[in-house]
């Protein structure tokens, strides 16, 4: 019993690893890309002031409160905190 459990330990090691890293990138995205991020109140200004702190363009606003930035994930998160990647339909994309 002990011999099985040695031959897997490898596989179940790796396994353990690409389901922690991809969870990881999931969680803290990086590069540039569409990012939806919580704005401080449910006002468009609000959204704006997000954007220009985060150094990012404004995309769109998919509801109050919420806002879509373009730009640099580290830039976003250091200035608004916890990013999810956009993967709906924008009005625009900035192109870089």
């Amino acid at each position: 019993m002990l011999a099985k459990a040695l031959e897997l330990s490898p596989a179940a090691a790796l396994a353990l690893f690409v389901m922690v890293a991809i969870f990881g990138l999931q969680l803290h995205p990086f590069g540039k890309g569409l990012f939806l991020v919580r704005a401080h109140d449910r006002t468009p200004r609000s959204a704006l002031m997000a954007a220009a702190d985060a150094r990012g363009a404004l995309v769109g606003i998919p509801a109050p409160g919420f806002a879509i930035i373009y730009g640099e994930a580290a830039k976003i998160r250091a200035a608004l905190g916890l990013t999810v990647l956009w993967k709906g339909n924008a009005g625009c994309t900035p192109t870089p």
